[in-house]
């Protein structure tokens, strides 16, 4: 991402735009991250959720699919496993 002086709402908007993927952890409700997923589903980019196990989610996205982690260092390798499949099921429908 490039550091210049504007509106940082541009770059996030330009890096979305040219992502093949989102990868949005929604732990902590986070106001700017929901308005940013908000704006890659409008666009229609893939979304993966991660949150830590455990956590109640906001209503907006407990209909999604999350790929929930857990803060250990076998939770680390599951998350690792997870996370890949998560990415590779994406990219395999972007090269269709």
């Amino acid at each position: 991402m490039d550091v210049s002086p504007g509106h940082i709402l541009s770059d996030i908007i330009r890096q979305i735009y040219s992502a093949k993927f989102i990868i949005a952890e929604i732990t902590p409700p986070n106001q700017n991250v929901f308005y940013e997923v908000g704006f890659a589903s409008a666009v229609g980019k893939p979304i993966i959720f991660i949150a830590e196990k455990r956590k109640v989610l906001p209503f907006d996205v407990s209909g999604f699919r999350v790929l929930f982690y857990e803060n250990s260092i076998r939770g680390k390798k599951d998350f690792e496993d997870g996370l890949r499949k998560n990415i590779d099921s994406i990219l395999s429908e972007w090269k269709t």
